[in-house]
């Protein structure tokens, strides 16, 4: 089987690359999705395929652009806000654009200069310091030909989060690089590294002292002052004009849902994989994805012992996934996926076949893996007014549906998302609400829990919950933004008496009651309602800050946190 795998692998990268031209893709986390979001709302594109995420940095380009001419033609879709923020973000992908064939001369900075004018009149008067850094006006180096692009850009992070009962503030900080470049219209290269310090809580012995526990590896120490860990992207790209491959660690959102999605969301840390794309004519989107794992905590042999030091081998974890995306109509969004996780032996043929019904293959292969199945849609009812849901199914038994059977393991979203509504420009409002069903995710075998280290993959909150959620938007300026949101928690949280399906990490025991009734357990509720603002004052330089009133069991807690973001 290792054999086989090499072999796949091999096929799936090492394809001649003259047939090839690719750009790299862009994280999810790259607020210009968001940007695109609205602009389906707002009708301004026909059929996006959004839905899987990421995408390529040129297939962004192409919907800015179509974004740009319905604009053109339809003014009253997008606000000034709108108009202005398309141009930064066309202005930020003209060197897509042009990639992508199509001309960027009409793609100027919305404020018809490079940066803000006290600095660019800087740099005009500096000739030394703009023919090394900011050349073409947005990154800190950048070489740019026919031939190929590179980009270098230097980023850093700062947080202060003070917390009513804390006695000290929780500080964040990371510095990092992202090298950007593509070659011949062949290959395109993304790498993203972070190195983050976490202080505040110390001693950080345990990763329940950080702030939040949703990365990879973390350094922790008995006596330690910070807790450290740094967190490393990259994308290795080729394709055509319909297809296109990468090797690549990145977060995936598949999903219309904007509190989270059920299947795969990129609320975790990213892993390791090998992703496939097709684009089958203009309405549907195949994406393909089989990666690595790990378990926290690690499950392990041990080989020998040398000095004290004890040699283990760490049990394999891996995922497959597939999803077919299809836009039949300008309004209508349709997407089917599934996702295998399994472990405890070499990668296994039947998952490593783009088009095999998972489903189907693990019960081929003695049901011993853990299969999710997901279903969802969005509905453009009217210009700026969107309804959507997902339909998570990770084990079911019809006959006994309505039932407490703790095998019906099903989760669901469902939200409204409207732009401009009543005429109200650069406002956006979304309600949502979603549940997840007792022992959903979890299983029987550690290994195949769906996580990957301590986070889930697919909805951020546990299982035996649900959720209400608001957020509420506006843009006074294209570079501002305001946010305030409410979310409701209901949680039935496990006991040490009883196990009622509400830990992710805490399977059914054969000999418990085949009961497990919804918000049974602990009823925890909880609500948090969050007022936030982040101004970008440069493109590639944002500040923000942010309060919080967490309420829960009868008590308050307040806390604020302010911070910016270079690149």
């Amino acid at each position: 089987m290792r054999r086989s795998f090499l072999i796949f692998i091999g096929i799936f990268l090492l394809i001649p690359l003259s047939l090839l031209a690719q750009s790299p893709l862009l994280p999810p986390s790259h607020p210009v999705y968001d940007f695109l979001d609205r602009m389906d709302a707002a009708g301004a594109v026909e059929s996006p395929l959004i839905g899987c995420k990421p995408l390529n940095r040129v297939r962004i380009a192409q919907l800015l652009d179509e974004a740009y001419e319905q604009a053109q033609e339809f003014p009253g879709r997008l606000s000034r806000s709108d108009r202005k923020l398309l141009a930064a973000y066309r202005w930020e992908f003209a060197r897509d654009l042009h990639r992508a064939g199509i001309s960027s001369a009409e793609a100027p900075h919305p404020d018809e200069t490079s940066r803000l004018s006290n600095i660019n009149d800087w740099m005009s008067d500096h000739n030394w310091f703009t023919e090394v850094f900011y050349r073409n006006g947005i990154n800190f180096y950048s070489q740019e030909t026919e031939e190929f692009d590179v980009y270098f850009d230097p980023r850093g992070i700062a947080r202060i989060i003070s917390q009513e009962n804390e006695s000290e503030p929780i500080i964040i900080t990371s510095v990092g690089l992202t090298v950007r470049g593509q070659a011949l219209d062949k290959l395109g290269l993304y790498i993203d590294v972070m190195d983050y310090t976490e202080s505040g809580r110390s001693p950080y012995n345990t990763r329940t002292k950080l702030y939040e526990d949703r990365f990879g590896y973390v350094a922790l120490e008995d006596e330690a002052e910070t807790a450290n860990y740094d967190i490393a992207n990259f994308d290795l790209a080729v394709g055509g004009s319909f297809w296109e491959l990468h090797a690549a660690k990145m977060p995936l959102r598949w999903g219309p849902g904007r509190s989270g999605q059920l299947l795969l969301s990129d609320w975790g840390t990213s892993f390791h994989q090998a992703q496939m794309g097709l684009y089958l004519g203009k309405h549907l989107r195949f994406v393909y994805v089989f990666g690595s794992l790990k378990t926290e905590p690690e499950i392990v042999d041990t080989l020998y012992e040398n000095g004290g030091y004890y040699r283990t081998i760490e049990a394999n974890k891996f995922i497959a996934a597939h999803r077919l995306e299809w836009d039949p109509h300008r309004r209508l969004r349709f997407g089917f996926s599934e996702a295998v996780i399994f472990g405890d032996r070499e990668p296994e043929l039947a998952y490593l076949i783009p088009v095999n019904l998972f489903y189907s293959a693990q019960h081929a292969l003695g049901d011993e893996d853990n299969t999710v199945m997901g279903i969802d849609a969005s509905w453009i009812v009217r210009d700026g007014w969107k309804v959507y849901g997902e339909l998570l199914i990770d084990d079911i038994s019809f006959g006994k549906l309505g039932s407490d059977f703790w095998g019906n393991k099903l989760g669901w979203l469902g939200g409204v998302y409207t732009v401009n509504p009543f005429n109200l420009p650069d406002i956006d409002l979304t309600l949502e609400v979603s549940q997840l069903r007792p022992y959903i995710y979890t299983h029987q075998y550690y290994v195949n829990v769906y996580s990957h280290w301590t986070s889930p993959l697919g909805y951020r909150y546990p299982p035996n919950s649900q959720t209400f959620y608001m957020n509420l938007g506006y843009r006074p300026h294209w570079r501002w933004d305001i946010d305030a949101s409410w979310t409701h928690f209901e949680h039935g949280a496990n006991t040490a008496e009883l196990n009622a399906g509400g830990d992710i990490f805490t399977s059914k025991v054969n000999d418990t009651s085949e009961d497990a009734p919804f918000l049974g357990g602990d009823l925890q509720i909880s609500n948090r309602f969050d007022l936030q603002s982040s101004y970008r004052l440069l493109l590639g330089l944002d500040l923000w800050a942010r309060g919080s009133l967490c309420q829960f069991g009868g008590d308050d807690a307040f806390e604020w946190e302010f911070g910016f973001r270079w690149n």
